[in-house]
């Protein structure tokens, strides 16, 4: 309660805090994210592509530079010949997969990009 009262006398926000934490984080790719506080597009997705469009966005999930990391593969090198499969390589660079306008494109959720990600033969 005596934590609460300070916050309160603070004139604590919280909306105000997530901002400062996701500017001052080094996420991957916080440039698609302006504001952690709102909607960004692909919001109204059905669930499976907004996930994967998130991991995207934000450059974690299951792929082989981090299923590599995670001790779940033994390489972490893509099917394309690629060294290593990250996310960036996976939209921008992979001559399998890449979106033709990239990550930028992608966080777009346009009908084009929803596609891709549809067509998507790897789990992210």
């Amino acid at each position: 309660m005596v934590k609460a009262r300070k916050l309160i006398q603070s004139q604590f926000c919280s909306a105000k805090k997530w901002q400062e934490e996701w500017l001052d984080n080094t996420v991957l790719h916080t440039n698609l994210i302006k504001d952690p506080a709102q909607r960004v597009k692909g919001f109204e997705l059905p669930r499976q592509e907004w996930v994967i469009l998130n991991r995207l966005r934000i450059g974690h999930g299951r792929y082989g530079h981090m299923m590599f990391k995670w001790k779940l593969k033994d390489i972490p090198e893509c099917d394309c010949g690629n060294y290593s499969q990250t996310m960036r390589h996976i939209t921008d660079e992979c001559a399998n997969r890449r979106f033709p306008s990239g990550i930028n494109g992608l966080n777009e959720a346009t009908k084009e990009s929803c596609e891709w990600i549809k067509a998507l033969d790897i789990e992210i």
